[in-house]
């Protein structure tokens, strides 16, 4: 019976996986400096086939023993970055020498030309420019491999993203609290190293995207650990909107971030939002007082912790809230229940997670919001400061006397260095939040040692698990 050939795939896998086992031999390694010390010796008298009988080779160690001494030929002539035409002979002659094809040579040199251009613009661009000297270096390279400087870095660059960029786009990701002119100064720097290297500046706002949305993260992280955005803060955002080719669900997301803080820095001042009566349907059955102003009105879930006789009990509640300038009213239209808080006579108020909790002498209400949970949280907080008589400046002075769980500057640019502006848990590099580790409501402090970057999911995982 006649037996079918291997495929050619396969005949090719097969030499690739016995070239690959025979060049981590030892002793074929040791053979392969014995030649070069026949070259080196015999020079133009030197006869392959001569030198593997001296060596004592078999005829199916000749393939892998002319692989390594061409490759590691390549590696020396190229060492220094630069070809010498005498080094461009001695490669030209070692090809007319060794059994390997002409094809096969050329995929050695390019193999090893591709990742000595890689290591070379990488060196370059450490310090986010391109010397003469640097670009020409580069060009020789390219020029050896018969492609254009432009072509290669594009072709490097479609196939690694960015990465040779990465430190001077991590530079520009630094400097986020620093002027706005200093980032645009920073950005031209790198788009002018762009254009040396052939590449154009709408290219390279593609390429850079993924440290656009860095830069956009980080700059939003920031505002929100102040519960504040500043007009610094607002223009880096719109600059980064402006330079960088970011998808539509970025550019969203910004935009969401944006009215989300601005609303927040308003509270923060103390200027509460308002309901207008007539925005309130009548058949929530509430009762207002005529003087009294509504400033929210939201879903939400409460847990309503007791401490009783015959031990703890919880019990919860699916309903809606309203908040006003003097009372958080609660009501439950599966259990028809209504709960009317004043806010003036609240013990004890913190922020978790999901929403906020107030403490009772005997026990504890427990609010989870469905919806703007970081707005709605602060405009209870600060209903509460209010309808207790504490003006916005005075409660800033309050809390330089206590400890707070605002996160200096200094300790957020550390933590986002430290984690490499990833969720500690997923690596996930969107919807990024500082989470203390040890709750602040738990005695935790807000210290370097115990702050994270965690994303929203993981941070809400986490909040559900304590």
């Amino acid at each position: 019976m006649k037996q079918k050939k291997p495929g050619v795939l396969k005949n090719l896998k097969q030499t690739f996986n016995s070239l690959v086992d025979l060049k981590s031999d030892p002793g074929i390694n040791a053979g392969a400096s014995t030649i070069e010390s026949f070259i080196r010796q015999q020079q133009h008298s030197f006869d392959w086939n001569a030198a593997c009988k001296q060596l004592g080779a078999r005829k199916a160690e000749h393939t892998v023993l002319a692989h390594i001494v061409y490759e590691r030929a390549v590696d020396r002539v190229w060492k220094d970055g630069v070809l010498a035409s005498n080094e461009r002979d001695y490669l030209s002659w070692l090809e007319s020498r060794i059994p390997i094809p002409a094809e096969d040579c050329r995929l050695i040199r390019e193999e090893k030309l591709t990742s000595l251009f890689t290591f070379v613009l990488r060196k370059t661009l450490e310090d986010g420019q391109v010397s003469l000297k640097e670009r020409n270096l580069l060009a020789g390279i390219s020029s050896a491999m018969n492609q254009d400087l432009g072509a290669l870095v594009k072709k490097h660059l479609q196939t690694n993203g960015a990465d040779v960029f990465e430190h001077p786009l991590d530079k520009l990701i630094q400097q986020s609290s620093n002027r706005i002119v200093d980032l645009e100064q920073s950005w031209r720097e790198i788009e002018n190293t762009a254009i040396s290297l052939g590449i154009d500046s709408a290219s390279l706002r593609s390429i850079a995207e993924p440290y656009g949305e860095k830069l956009l993260e980080h700059i939003i992280i920031d505002a929100k650990a102040d519960d504040k955005l500043s007009m610094h803060e607002e223009d880096c955002i719109n600059w980064v909107l402006d330079t960088f080719s970011l998808s539509s669900t970025m550019r969203g997301y910004a935009t969401t971030a944006i009215d989300e803080l601005t609303t927040i820095s308003q509270i923060v001042d103390g200027i509460l939002p308002s309901i207008p009566r007539e925005d309130i349907t009548e058949d929530e059955d509430i009762e207002f007082n005529p003087s009294e102003v509504v400033h929210a009105h939201f879903e939400c879930t409460m847990h309503h912790h007791r401490k009783l006789k015959s031990g703890p009990r919880t019990n919860e509640y699916n309903g809606s809230a309203f908040v006003t300038d003097r009372r958080l009213i609660f009501y439950s239209w599966e259990d028809d229940i209504q709960k009317v808080i004043s806010l003036r006579s609240v013990l004890r108020f913190s922020k978790h997670q999901n929403g906020f909790t107030f403490g009772e002498n005997h026990g504890s209400r427990r609010f989870y919001i469905h919806e703007q949970i970081e707005i709605l949280k602060q405009v209870v907080q600060m209903a509460i400061h209010l309808a207790k008589g504490r003006v916005p400046q005075a409660i800033q002075d309050d809390l330089v006397t206590r400890p707070t769980r605002h996160i200096s500057n200094d300790v957020r640019q550390r933590i986002w260095t430290d984690y490499g502006g990833k969720c500690a848990d997923c690596s996930s590099t969107h919807y990024l939040e500082f989470d203390h580790i040890i709750p602040f409501s738990k005695g935790g402090s807000s210290e370097l040692q115990n702050i994270q970057l965690l994303c929203r999911g993981c941070n809400l995982k986490k909040s559900n698990n304590i």
